[in-house]
């Protein structure tokens, strides 16, 4: 117990980052692009096991309108781009006691002696003589396995300006997949003190596109203008839960649950109007509380009875 009150005792509050940095561009003849990176970073928020992690980064670009076969038959194509990209990054943000098991002495006020105390000082000897040694309470379980959260991303795209740039726009498509999420999720209340831990909890993905399109142009008489519009759509989804969690996000408890869709989605009973006349309250299915001007809610499974089992995926937050 004493090396744990050292460690309980530390000063948290300063956060140490290291990183090594390498970077290399290459370029021929104004038409073909590559661009590569790697870093190493790492930080004293995770555990001993995993304090370092390597995100590597390449990119690559064809400037198509400097191709001879499109000055020469397509001159109004002032720029044409085709890019490309992979590359990782690391995030961090976490609590800079995140790895560390976590003790707190509570001189909690009132007499534990005589009084109800909540505090962790104690009264051995039972005489109530005021100054009181006191324990310790675990508030959080350490985990030496935490590590960073990592990010991928894969895109190509396309710019293109025409008429000397009075046109121009660009397209994207995208894939970003996150996994190994830093989270702090809740636990069961029998689990006791300390079963508060951060872990590296799940793994999700999105894919989309993005579209801009601008017209620039000058009136005869000086005026300036530029008109723009941009579209995009995204998907995404739940790809990796842990296994003694999965569960417990949405679904039946058991195969039915929140992977392969997406994050915040909505599970619950199908509204089905409101119980308009007394024949409709007498002939729909048993629930709760069901009366007149009450919510009607679907039987799904049939069986006369609205239960837990009547529940289903109802919505995505992330439509719009």
């Amino acid at each position: 117990m004493r090396n744990r009150r050292i460690v309980y005792q530390r000063n948290f509050n300063s956060l140490f980052t290291t990183f090594l940095f390498g970077k290399a561009d290459y370029e021929f003849d104004n038409r073909y692009l590559l661009s590569a990176t790697i870093r190493r970073d790492g930080s004293s928020r995770f555990g001993k096991n995993n304090q370092f992690g390597v995100f590597p980064a390449v990119s690559a670009g064809w400037k198509i309108s400097n191709e001879n076969f499109i000055k020469d038959k397509a001159p109004f194509i002032s720029d044409l781009k085709l890019r490309a990209g992979w590359g990782q990054t690391g995030n961090q943000e976490i609590s800079n006691t995140a790895v560390y098991s976590l003790y707190l002495a509570s001189y909690a006020g009132g007499s534990p002696t005589w009084a109800t105390s909540f505090g962790t000082a104690y009264d051995i000897a039972g005489n109530g003589n005021g100054l009181l040694p006191s324990g310790f309470i675990a508030t959080q379980s350490g985990n030496d396995d935490l590590k960073w959260e990592t990010t991928t991303q894969t895109n190509i795209g396309l710019d293109f300006g025409l008429f000397n740039q009075k046109l121009s726009g660009t397209v994207d498509y995208y894939i970003k997949k996150t996994e190994d999420i830093l989270v702090l999720p809740p636990y069961l209340g029998v689990i006791g003190e300390g079963g508060s831990r951060w872990v590296n909890g799940a793994s999700m993905e999105n894919k989309g596109w993005e579209a801009s399109l601008a017209y620039h142009d000058e009136t005869s008489f000086g005026l300036k203008y530029d008109i723009s519009a941009n579209i995009s759509g995204n998907k995404n989804k739940i790809t990796q839960l842990p296994d003694e969690v999965k569960n417990n996000y949405g679904g039946d408890g058991l195969e039915d649950n929140i992977l392969g869709r997406p994050i915040n989605s909505m599970y619950g009973y199908v509204a089905d109007g409101l119980f308009r006349s007394q024949d409709e309250v007498d002939l729909s299915a048993d629930q709760e509380g069901k009366g007149l001007g009450r919510i009607r809610y679907k039987d799904l499974n049939g069986d006369g009875v609205i239960t837990d089992k009547d529940r289903t995926w109802i919505g995505n937050p992330n439509r719009v």
